[in-house]
């Protein structure tokens, strides 16, 4: 049973349904961006990669020990994802604009 040990912690980092359940709910937090005019189509994309990102979070939360880890992860994603999503429609409009002169 020399083993015991290392297979234990493996299998406490791996996620269950507790990772399951909170990806879930952090993929459909972001369902809402339906409501502020983004398409189906991206904001079905956003939610699987969202679903994804939150098991990430909570490995990191599972093998760090603390909330900090996770939080800091999220906040370093968010703004490189400002900045290509700040203006996603203007640029797309003066694409066509000019295609179409």
């Amino acid at each position: 049973m020399e083993g015991r040990g290392p297979r234990r912690r493996l299998l406490r980092a791996l996620p269950g349904p507790v990772a399951l359940v909170s990806a879930g709910t952090f993929a459909l937090l972001h369902a809402g961006n339906l409501l502020g005019g983004q398409s189906l189509l991206a904001t079905g994309i956003q939610l699987v990669y969202t679903f994804f990102f939150g098991i990430l979070m909570y490995l990191a939360m599972r093998v760090t020990r603390t909330l900090l880890a996770p939080v800091l992860l999220h906040a370093s994603t968010d703004p490189s994802i400002f900045m290509h999503a700040q203006y996603p429609a203007d640029g797309a409009r003066r694409e066509r604009a000019t295609r179409n002169a």
